[in-house]
Order: structure tokens, then sequence, then C-alpha cells
């Protein structure tokens, strides 16, 4: 699936859109949203401590259920310092941007695709046409970590910027057109 930096940069557009939301210092929030942006590949962990790293990844953690349990206890914990409804969605938001990120990136393990609308359905998703490249990585703990560098993941890391500024640029023109008149 896709690397951390195109959920980042997915991040980054939540992060420009409302700064301020989590923390009051830019930076804090900046750090969560990009923490909360790759949150879903949490499901490497187990995997990684029983010897195959991929033996979990792509289950309910890449799923809108698990969007929303994030949603739900995040909304709780920053409650204070604005409404749970407002933090519920847009925490809600930024976990589901990774998921979407996902659908968009070529897959060839099966199960091919994610669990898009868990638990509506258990059927595994995947866009027809991806966007991003795929990830190579080993199946095996001890290689995990240095199979991660190549060339081939440097280059999908290239189209994973080009893509997401892409995205930002929209974000960015729409952003410009609906802001609100200044007087």
């Amino acid at each position: 699936m896709s690397l951390p930096v195109g959920h980042s940069l997915a991040g980054y557009i939540f992060y420009d859109y409302k700064p301020l939301l989590f923390f009051n210092r830019a930076w804090h929030s900046f750090l969560f949203i990009v923490m909360l942006s790759n949150l879903p590949d949490i499901d490497f962990l187990p995997g990684l401590i029983v010897g195959e790293p991929n033996l979990y990844h792509h289950g309910i953690s890449h799923s809108l259920g698990a969007a929303l349990v994030v949603g739900i206890i995040f909304g709780f914990i920053f409650k204070k310092k604005t409404n749970f409804f407002t933090v519920f969605f847009f925490t809600s938001s930024i976990y589901y941007s990774h998921v979407l990120i996902d659908f968009f990136t070529e897959d060839l393990r099966k199960p091919i695709g994610i669990m898009l609308f868990w638990p509506l359905n258990d059927i595994y998703y995947s866009s027809p046409v991806p966007l991003f490249a795929k990830t190579i990585r080993a199946s095996t703990t001890k290689d995990f970590f240095p199979s991660l560098f190549n060339l081939h993941n440097f280059l999908a890391i290239i189209r994973e910027v080009i893509v997401m500024s892409v995205v930002i640029l929209i974000y960015r023109f729409i952003k410009k057109i609906f802001r609100p008149l200044k007087r």
C-alpha cells in the first residue's frame, strides 16, 4: 500500500484547514494529524511481533468502522477544546483519508484491496485505476525495515508527492474560491 509520505501529505490538508483544532501550538497539531493520518498502519505491529509483518495488514484497521471508533475516542479526548462532533468528524476524516489512499494504491497481495465499508460489509475493495504504486516490503520481521529502502519505493514516494501535490493544489484553489470575502 501507500507509504507514509502520501498519508502525511493528506494529513497536511486537514492541518491547513484547521491548524489549531487539537492543540494551542500549531506544530503539536501538525504532528498529531500526521500521526493520525498514518495510524491505520499500526496493524503492522502485531505481525512484526509474530514474525510476519503483513499478516494483519489491511484488516479492520483499514475500514470505515475503525475510522468511526477513532473519531469517537478522540471526540471524547478533545471535547473540552472544541465540541465532540467537530473533533469526531475531523479525526474520523483524517483517519479515513488513509483508507481512501490505500484504496487508490496498487495492491497485489491477497486479499487484494481493503474492507472500505466494514462493518457494513466485509468485501475487499480496490480501485480499478490505481493512483499510487504498491510498496515492496519483505514478509519477515527480520527483513521488513531494510526491504523498504529500494529504488521502487523511492519512485513510489516521488509518485505520491506528485499526486498529493495535485490534490493539495486543487484543495488550495477550492479554498481560495470559497473563502469568506474580507470587508
